[in-house]
């Protein structure tokens, strides 16, 4: 149902259990802008983030979808995948990717989405193991009183 600015939302909250004991949510949100979202597409949005993000586990709790077709039924370069994945304890991952054709659209955005969270979880474990070590005083340093 689009609302009075052509706006259809859905949220997701989705639960599924890979290789663990222990349950893991990520809620996504789509919102498809003057058009309304058909189930398949749907599922497949579903499907294609569960496969590109599940890996991340606890990093990650939301994930929200924009779809919008910018020329409406002009056709063209037109069809807009915007997708932002708040990391915890990083800045969020936005992408953006305009092709002529929703799946290609939503499969290469998910894609990038993929790599770029895998990057910023790798930075953010690079940093937390760098630790800072005092030089140790010599007593033949210039300038150290003895």
């Amino acid at each position: 149902m689009l609302d009075a600015l052509g706006v259809a939302s859905i949220t997701l909250v989705v639960l599924y259990n890979i290789h663990s004991t222990e349950d893991i949510v990520m809620r996504i949100e789509i919102h498809a802008r003057q058009f309304e979202l058909p189930d398949n597409l749907r599922q497949h949005i579903e499907r294609r983030l569960q496969f590109a993000l599940s890996w991340a586990d606890h990093s990650l709790q939301k994930v929200t979808l924009r779809l919008q077709d910018i020329n409406g039924p002009k056709g063209g370069l037109d069809k807009s995948c915007l997708i932002q994945v708040p990391v915890v304890g990083s800045k969020p991952v936005v992408i953006e990717e305009i092709q002529a054709d929703w799946h290609m659209a939503i499969d290469r955005a998910i894609e990038r989405a993929g790599r770029a969270v895998n990057r910023t979880l790798e930075r953010r474990r690079q940093h937390s193991h760098k630790r800072y070590r005092a030089p140790l005083l010599d007593d033949n340093l210039p300038g150290v009183p003895s």
